[in-house]
């Protein structure tokens, strides 16, 4: 199918993708809305139909209108997308979604745009202009403004609105480019590997509308969502994932030196103490989930990281165990301290709340790094 969609595209200007999961109650329609506006200009495009295993009449309304359609196998947004990318070649490509919330008015403005200009993509901007009840109030102010702000932080790029589904692409620029994501988070994968690849992008301020469908969108806010964070953080420059380890050593020296401390009622010690420790087991659980998936990118993105490359190099001179052994010992040496002194007590009642902080840091410590070790391992 590929290979036939190439051959069907290669003499077009423009193509029109739609990515398209059970829309009959829209695709007709808007397919219209895209020949009713590219009719009155001179653009020699064509319209295709990216199919994602659709169960209703979508596939059957598509070949009424007389449009291409090309079947994708492998489920997801960011699979439909990133399949039909590399089979189209067409000059250019647009695509946005097929309930009717983006309106094909813009294809012309953003097509000019990209044909003008010394730009790889043009992407279009909902949070402006909307109407009423097209977007959820959470993904309007919190989700998506959060998520564009921090690409924006990370890589440098000014991106408002780093959800928007509607795309202008020069194709010959998106060639070398190797797509990831299978989900939505491809939305924030675009912005990303179009920074590593040093291309240009350029935002202009779209209508987005409420969408034709009487049911519920494919979004799932918190999961979607989460899954944007996650790709984000693992792809962000080595400084801000070094800080983050920093933090998390802070914190644990802090805790180190005060479980050495006696002070008085006035000094909330334990509080600290636990508070901290507390912080950090939940900081760990992310962090290392973080540093996982970077692994897995370095491995087969590309992605360039002196912080893996850094462990990568500690794990070949076997650095990483011996670390994990050296916090392994000092952790039994306080266990012997305390059965010792536990011992001269005559077995009796015993108070060394302070030797039982430091082991809490010591294993967790060293189990940062034993887990560093076997993650390695097992990406080889």
């Amino acid at each position: 199918m590929s290979n036939d969609i190439s051959e069907k595209t290669k003499n077009y200007e423009l193509t029109v993708l739609l990515p398209a999961l059970n829309e009959e109650e829209s695709i007709g329609r808007i397919i219209e809305e895209i020949k009713n506006v590219l009719s009155k200009k001179n653009i020699n495009y064509c319209i295709l139909v990216s199919d994602n295993g659709s169960s209703d009449n979508t596939i059957k309304i598509a070949k009424d209108h007389n449009v291409l359609i090309n079947h994708v196998k492998d489920k997801g947004y960011g699979s439909n997308l990133k399949t039909s990318i590399k089979d189209v070649k067409s000059k250019y490509l647009i695509f946005f979604d097929s309930d009717g919330s983006y309106d094909p008015n813009e294809i012309v403005p953003m097509y000019e745009e990209i044909k003008q200009s010394n730009i790889d993509m043009v992407y279009g901007n909902r949070l402006i202009k909307q109407e009423k009840n097209s977007m959820p109030f959470l993904n309007r102010y919190l989700g998506t403004p959060v998520l564009s702000k921090l690409i924006s932080i990370f890589f440098g790029l000014k991106v408002k609105d780093c959800n928007s589904g509607m795309r202008m692409l020069k194709l010959q620029s998106f060639e070398k480019v190797n797509f990831f994501c299978k989900g939505m988070e491809f939305a924030s994968e675009m912005f990303i590997k179009s920074k590593f690849n040093n291309l240009n992008i350029k935002e202009i301020i779209i209508n987005f509308r409420k969408d034709f469908r009487s049911g519920s969108p494919h979004l799932s806010r918190w999961r979607d969502g989460w899954r944007h964070l996650r790709y984000i953080v693992a792809n962000a420059p080595d400084k801000f994932i070094n800080l983050l380890s920093k933090i998390y050593l802070i914190n644990y020296a802090i805790i180190f030196i005060l479980s050495f401390y006696n002070v008085d009622n006035n000094f909330p010690r334990y509080h600290t103490i636990f508070s901290l420790l507390a912080i950090n087991y939940l900081f760990s659980a992310f962090f290392l989930g973080i540093v996982s998936i970077r692994i897995y990118l370095v491995n087969i993105s590309s992605l360039e990281s002196k912080l893996i490359s850094r462990l990568k190099e500690m794990k070949k001179n076997n650095m990483l165990m011996k670390i994990f052994m050296f916090f392994i010992f000092l952790t039994i040496m306080e266990l012997i301290i305390v059965l010792l002194k536990w011992y001269l007590t005559g077995f009796g009642e015993l108070a060394e709340i302070n030797h039982m902080i430091r082991i809490l840091v010591y294993s967790a410590v060293g189990s940062f790094f034993m887990y560093f070790d076997l993650q390695l391992e097992s990406r080889e």
